[in-house]
């Protein structure tokens, strides 16, 4: 296929109808779409799980069924994409194909994901979606993979938010708000993305009284290759926390390339900024690189209510050291008195 940008466009001409975040963990991102969102008129294409922000329940599907956030392709959208497997081996082109693909058969995906029957699509009718359809509507796309050129992508939107700052107490909020909670398997769609025998060695695993939790979960998910392939992997609460210290720590500080972070420095905001901030300057600065002001009271009122759960905790929001976290993280389940599968 010729070169995505010559060859690929949302709207028939370019992709400034698509409004894009890019972020890690626990750094606001979904509240970031959920606000854009909601500016843009995108609430048609966006849909809301019931639920406050930082409860189990609650979650944002971005106007492309969150492909890019997860680390594999849903089996309901298989049948109706070019490209599947891991995202993170997808190129620019692949991914601008799938966001076409995904949007024009989003109907069909769904409900296969209800599991009813839907009808067979050849490659050379996804073909002619992804050249001929035009998408006139705001949309929303999150993602989870910085290094990737979505600058192709002619006029896109995007935002890359990540930790320059702090990056422990993001960490911290992160735990707290989503790794930390009960998860319905069947809601997640666990057996189906793990496989039946990787599944039931995950029951057996983390098997609680009190159900199992987001970032066991993440354990299972992010080892799924050397579970069939016979190789060990660690599985304990400590080594997961360890790991989300050492691949999120201050991406400021180049675990990303120098040379990426400053060609990009226009459109990157530090994440502790946005969840923490208390004056004008990430919002005059999302502004101008967006044209968007996202400063509205509710996001306002989330910044506050931000640093007070994490001050509620008796810890403060400039905290530097990470040992503190760590041991606060170590101590959550047994100091609230509540049983966990693996936590050593």
């Amino acid at each position: 296929m010729a070169n995505t940008t010559d060859s690929i466009t949302l709207n028939g001409y370019d992709w400034s109808n698509l409004y894009h975040i890019d972020y890690s963990g626990g750094t606001g991102g979904e509240k970031l779409a959920e606000t854009i969102a909601n500016i843009v008129h995108a609430q048609s294409n966006v849909d809301w799980r019931t639920g406050e922000e930082g409860t189990a329940n609650y979650g944002v599907e971005d106007s492309f069924l969150n492909q890019y956030t997860q680390p594999s392709v849903f089996d309901y959208t298989k049948p109706y994409l070019l490209y599947d497997g891991l995202i993170v081996n997808h190129d620019i082109n692949q991914l601008a194909s799938n966001l076409k693909l995904l949007r024009y058969y989003r109907k069909e995906c769904l409900e296969l994901e209800k599991g009813k029957e839907t009808r067979t699509v050849s490659d050379d009718e996804k073909q002619s979606v992804i050249i001929n359809n035009r998408e006139q509507s705001n949309l929303v796309l999150r993602t989870h993979h910085l290094l990737r050129e979505y600058e192709q992508l002619e006029n896109i939107n995007s935002l890359y938010l990540y930790p320059l700052k702090n990056s422990q107490i993001l960490t911290l909020r992160m735990f707290l708000r989503r790794w930390l909670n009960r998860k319905n398997l069947e809601q997640e769609r666990i057996e189906p993305l793990l496989g039946k025998e990787m599944f039931k060695w995950f029951l057996e695993k983390y098997k609680a009284d009190d159900g199992y939790c987001a970032w066991q979960i993440e354990i299972a998910l992010a080892n799924r290759e050397l579970f069939y392939q016979g190789k060990e992997f660690r599985t304990d609460f400590e080594f997961f926390i360890d790991d989300w210290n050492r691949t999120h720590d201050n991406f400021g500080t180049l675990k990303i390339e120098k040379d990426y972070v400053i060609n990009r420095e226009r459109k990157l905001i530090d994440a502790f900024d946005w969840c923490f901030g208390d004056n004008e300057s990430i919002f005059n600065q999302i502004k101008n690189m967006i044209n968007i002001n996202v400063g509205t009271n509710e996001v306002r009122l989330w910044q506050i209510q931000n640093k007070k759960d994490i001050e509620d905790k008796g810890i403060s929001i400039y905290e530097e050291d990470p040992l503190v976290i760590k041991n606060y993280l170590l101590n959550y389940y047994g100091v609230n008195g509540l049983k966990v599968g693996g936590l050593t």
